[in-house]
């Protein structure tokens, strides 16, 4: 529900303008009615928070994208690459227990925003981690990410990405020109700046790595 909520309201909408977005999206998905002052007011604050210390609130964001779809050769990536690749980012051994992938890998990015010349890449996620926004720091969301290797999911956001600028920019550096990654788990967002977001940009180096597995070639 709020994922889609935030696909279709205007960043910098008042509280007013959200509250009929909100109320169109209840009734597609047929959620009582009562929840619209609820609802409307979170995704208010949700847009007005600043996402990172320093960083923008999306209300502030002009230049954006929803939904990139994306679409990423592999030629034969194994498991044991994919556990290098989050055991590097991670700084321990990682365990992967799919089986490798092989063919073609699509997938959406909920949003991308340009803020100060650089790209951002941002996914809503709306696991209830606990009922307080005690339960939602940055400990709590980073061991929420691991568990479910929403890591894994926002590295491969970031290669797509990254491939993507690199056609439409020849100059594009990933140390200047890219910012990283904001996961937004929305149950835990409360105005504060940073609070209930995920804030992260993976190293250079394994972004290259993880670039040159899938060379369409």
């Amino acid at each position: 529900m709020q994922h889609s909520i935030l696909e279709n309201i205007n960043f910098n909408d008042d509280l007013e303008a959200l509250s009929i977005v909100v109320e169109k999206q209840l009734k597609i998905c047929q959620y009582n009615p009562l929840w619209k002052a609820c609802l409307s007011q979170q995704m208010h604050t949700i847009v007005n928070t600043q996402l990172w210390k320093e960083g923008p609130r999306l209300s502030q964001v002009d230049n954006t994208l929803d939904e990139m779809e994306f679409l990423l050769p592999l030629a034969s990536i194994k498991k044991k690459t994919i556990e290098q690749w989050l055991s590097q980012h991670r700084n321990r051994q990682v365990e992967f227990k799919q089986d490798n992938l092989q063919g073609f890998l699509t997938g959406f990015i909920d949003l991308i925003f340009e803020h100060n010349n650089k790209f951002y890449v941002v996914d809503y996620k709306s696991n209830t981690l606990g009922f307080s926004y005690e339960d939602y720091t940055t400990k709590d969301l980073k061991n929420a990410i691991e568990h479910h290797f929403y890591d894994l999911q926002y590295l491969l956001y970031c290669v797509a990405l990254v491939k993507y600028l690199k056609v439409i920019n020849p100059s594009f550096d990933y140390d200047e020109d890219f910012g990283g990654v904001a996961y937004l788990f929305t149950r835990g967002v409360n105005g504060e700046a940073g609070q209930g977001v995920y804030f992260t940009k993976p190293e250079r180096r394994l972004i290259e790595e993880m670039e040159e597995s899938f060379d369409a070639r």
